[in-house]
């Protein structure tokens, strides 16, 4: 028997919009291995995507 994600077999609405891929810059950089589990953690508790949290923080506090 094949498990399906939501109701009649339908993907969950995005949260957000999705970003167009050109508009995006990938920016990496290394972060203590107990601050990534804590974000991750957070995130995971709070059902949000890590890197749309990111972002969001980001965006606050590097207003346009």
């Amino acid at each position: 028997m094949r498990l399906l994600s939501g109701e009649a077999g339908q993907q969950p609405a995005p949260k957000e919009p999705p970003i167009e891929k050109k508009s995006l810059k990938r920016l990496t950089f290394d972060i203590a291995a107990d601050l990534h589990k804590r974000i991750r953690m957070t995130c995971l508790g709070s059902d949000k995507d890590m890197a749309e949290e990111l972002r969001r923080i980001l965006e606050e506090n590097f207003p346009a």
